[in-house]
């Protein structure tokens, strides 16, 4: 029972902590139909991804998560399953919001997540999209216009066709 309950005050303090970071661009999400902000992040392998280079000959879907949040984890399978089927044409980043790279590194191989993950350590691009909760999944266009910005893979599978 104790651990459960520190477990929850953790979560509440990382929500917090997210929240506050993000509370300037609340005000600014970017929006279907706005252009998409152009970013540059290494991923845990050390490879630098550009937005502009990857929608250079895809589409992208990014996705903002973090681990400590339910709705991300559970929604790790679906990401898979998309990534495994789109993955030719459809450039997916997973974009965890400034946790530790070791513990995101164990928590990819623990998960078996396909797809890049890049790690956003001062939050800037979570800001400049106007992240406020997560997971939030964002498509972009070959010409940098946002299709989609909603909460699930499968909302965007839905909605937009690839």
């Amino acid at each position: 029972m104790k651990k459960n309950g520190i477990r929850r005050f953790v979560s509440l303090v990382m929500a917090v902590f997210v929240l506050t970071i993000c509370l300037p661009a609340c005000a600014r999400p970017v929006s279907p139909g706005q252009s998409a902000p152009d970013f540059t992040l290494e991923t845990l392998e050390g490879a630098k991804i550009a937005l502009t280079d990857e929608l250079k000959t895809k589409k992208v879907v990014l996705v903002f998560f973090a681990m400590w949040c339910p709705h991300c984890v559970s929604s790790v399978p679906d990401v898979n399953a998309f990534y495994s089927k789109n993955k030719d044409k459809v450039s997916v980043i997973a974009i965890d919001i400034q946790e530790p790279r070791g513990k995101v590194e164990s928590f990819i191989r623990k998960r078996n997540v396909e797809y890049p993950v890049v790690i956003d350590s001062t939050a800037s691009v979570s800001n400049n999209y106007g992240i406020s909760g997560i997971p939030t999944v964002i498509a972009i266009d070959e010409n940098k216009k946002v299709l989609y910005r909603g909460t699930s893979i499968v909302d965007l599978e839905n909605k937009i066709e690839f």
